[in-house]
């Protein structure tokens, strides 16, 4: 598999350890509009591996984050493409962050999903939650290496991806924001690993005194998108739960692929080139 690590990676620095608590969760709503919260918006040219998928079926129209491993093939969630056909589905690379003023630069080819995906839905985080997605050969501006070591409770990680940064509980963990197409990234660690899923937990929107870009969350809009240990890829983004807490503060616990579990590393290998 060839790769190419995103520049701005090499200028990051990680210190961040996360500190707030996990709790009991409810599932989450429409895990495909997920967003980072508290992050930093950034560039499209900045991570350039880093890209925004627009999909379209018969119900709805959907954005969701991917990111380049190689010339061609893009990692993102499956529950960002189970409603397409597989063989030339309504999958484009886009920039404009709507669907009336997306700029769509590339129409996938195929898409291939993991074959656990089904059984694993009724998981408020599904482990099977990948899908390769193949564009024409040459479509990647940069590309994002797998990382070889699987990560441990407290690395320091950075997440990248695109949609609003805020994020609100209402009725049964509901998570709502604003304003998609902005890509964003942030620091924060891993608090959780096990059976297949990290879990990071940060806040759900900005707060007076805290730096931007610090205890970032994903929110509504983001899935498939990159979890970056040192400059490799640890982790995909697929959903999250929003929690009220005491005087009014809340957070939001994001759930990842741990893309180093067996069950990952084989679809990964069989799929990939």
């Amino acid at each position: 598999m060839r790769n190419r690590v995103g520049k701005m990676l090499q200028s990051l620095t990680l210190a961040l350890v996360c500190t707030f608590h996990v709790t009991a969760c409810d599932r989450a709503d429409d895990p495909s509009s997920l967003k980072l919260t508290n992050a930093i918006e950034i560039d499209s040219a900045a991570f350039p591996a880093v890209v925004q998928l627009m999909t379209k079926s018969e119900n709805n129209s959907r954005f969701c984050t991917g990111f380049f491993v190689n010339e061609y093939q893009v990692l993102t969630a499956a529950h960002c493409v189970k409603d397409l056909a597989p063989e030339q589905p309504d999958l484009y690379l886009v920039s404009g962050g709507n669907e009336t003023s997306a700029d769509r630069a590339a129409k996938a080819l195929r898409y291939y999903v993991h074959d656990d995906f089904e059984r694993g839905q009724g998981q408020l985080a599904n482990p099977y939650d990948i899908a390769v997605v193949e564009f024409p050969a040459g479509t990647a501006l940069d590309t994002l290496r797998l990382s070889r070591h699987a990560p441990r409770e407290n690395d320091a990680v950075i997440l990248v991806g695109y949609g609003s940064d805020q994020n609100v509980a209402g009725m049964a963990s509901h998570a709502s924001g604003t304003t998609t197409g902005a890509k964003r990234y942030g620091q924060n660690s891993i608090k959780g690993c096990g059976d297949g899923i990290l879990s990071v937990v940060g806040v759900a929107r900005t707060r007076p005194g805290l730096q931007k870009g610090q205890y970032v969350a994903t929110a509504q809009g983001d899935s498939g998108g990159p979890i970056l240990m040192n400059t490799e890829v640890v982790g995909m983004m697929v959903a999250v739960d929003v929690r009220q807490g005491g005087a009014g503060q809340v957070s939001s616990i994001s759930y990842a692929i741990d893309l180093s579990s067996p069950s990952s590393r084989e679809f990964l290998n069989r799929v990939l080139d």
